[in-house]
């Protein structure tokens, strides 16, 4: 017999406020585990996430607490992983003109050298500590640095179409956070997975 070589793990990256919500995220992808903000400080909350990643994993992913997961998720997504790209299961709404042309291309995807929507990002396991190393080293205070880190590797970033993930409305975690303001509250995804006819 060959030995098994686990595709994808999973983490949930959560707030205490969100209990019950992430809670649920957590049980209906079969009870992956779910790292708590202590310190109600993203980039903590994020680091500790992608560190509690099963390494012996292929990819990882970690998915915050206001994401809604398509049908058979799970599956769906260990099905697009290959080859060394940073993917975003999440694609905004704003991206609705790439997803346009993509898909008049004949194509299932789009491909950045950024990242927009860090709500369910996934990598393979051998750069996290990379991108943690990086992200720690300037300071980060979020996890968009993450986007700067890809940049800096010369990693692609490829956006799967459709969306596996659309976000939750609701009131945003921005202003806890950062005591700022924020003027758009949702930020959907144009083409959710469970909601879409190409």
């Amino acid at each position: 017999m060959g030995t098994y070589t686990k595709k994808l793990s999973i983490v949930v990256m959560a707030h205490p406020d969100r209990k019950i919500m992430a809670e649920e995220l957590s049980a209906s992808l079969g009870g992956v585990p779910i790292v708590w903000d202590q310190i109600n400080n993203v980039w903590d909350t994020c680091k500790r996430a992608w560190r509690a990643i099963d390494k012996t994993a292929e990819y990882g992913l970690v998915l915050q607490d206001d994401v809604i997961p398509c049908r058979d998720f799970q599956t769906r997504a260990e099905a697009l992983l290959t080859g060394r790209f940073v993917y975003n299961f999440f694609v905004h709404y704003g991206f609705s003109a790439r997803v346009e042309k993509a898909l008049n291309e004949g194509k299932n995807y789009f491909i950045k050298t950024s990242i927009f929507g860090e709500i369910a990002l996934c990598m393979p396991t051998k750069y996290i500590n990379s991108m943690i190393d990086y992200c720690h080293n300037r300071n980060a205070q979020s996890d968009t640095l993450i986007s700067a880190w890809a940049t800096a590797s010369r990693l692609r970033v490829r956006y799967p179409i459709p969306s596996l993930v659309d976000h939750r409305s609701g009131d945003s975690l921005f202003e806890k956070y950062t005591g700022r303001k924020q003027h758009i509250k949702d930020h959907h995804s144009c083409c959710f997975a469970d909601n879409f006819n190409a």
